[in-house]
């Protein structure tokens, strides 16, 4: 089970979520187009539009690029199948990766589109955590927002 799992989430006044896609390499989990036909509780058609365009992926799924960056990084000290990659570390290593899709990112941010990098914790009886400015540039220069979960659900089955 991984420690953490990391999901970029986008809203966009207009873009096709398909050339979030292709930009960025990875598969939607979740995606609408601004204008297309909402789904009814039902499964049905609803009368209404989704008023934005919406994409989520996990960025912590096997294959994408996280793997090189990630292979060797872990706890300095801890050694073994249950180290545990600082948290901090971690959102670093997220926000590296996505570095070399800066130029995209930024794009969207500017046409008016709200990314956050959503990071799902394991629930934890006492949480403490401190970004540093370089961790915060380095998210504030993607126009990136950061979402912090504790508790949530870690199982690639969900």
């Amino acid at each position: 089970m991984p420690d953490y799992r990391a999901f970029l989430r986008i809203r966009h006044p207009s873009i096709d979520p398909a050339e979030i896609s292709e930009a960025l390499g990875l598969e939607a989990e979740h995606a609408w187009a601004a204008g297309s036909a909402r789904t009814a509780a039902g499964g049905g058609r609803a009368r209404s539009a989704h008023p934005d365009t919406f994409w989520i992926a996990e960025l912590t799924r096997p294959g994408w690029e996280r793997a090189t960056f990630l292979a060797g990084l872990r706890a300095p000290g801890r050694a073994g199948e249950g180290a545990r990659l600082p948290l901090e570390l971690f959102l670093f290593a997220q926000l590296r990766q996505l570095q070399g899709k800066g130029e995209f990112l930024r794009r969207l941010a500017a046409e008016g589109g709200e990314l956050v990098l959503q990071v799902a914790l394991p629930a934890m009886p006492e949480f403490c955590l401190e970004l540093g400015p370089g961790l915060l540039r380095s998210a504030g220069d993607l126009g990136l927002g950061l979402s912090l979960e504790s508790g949530a659900e870690l199982d690639a089955g969900d």
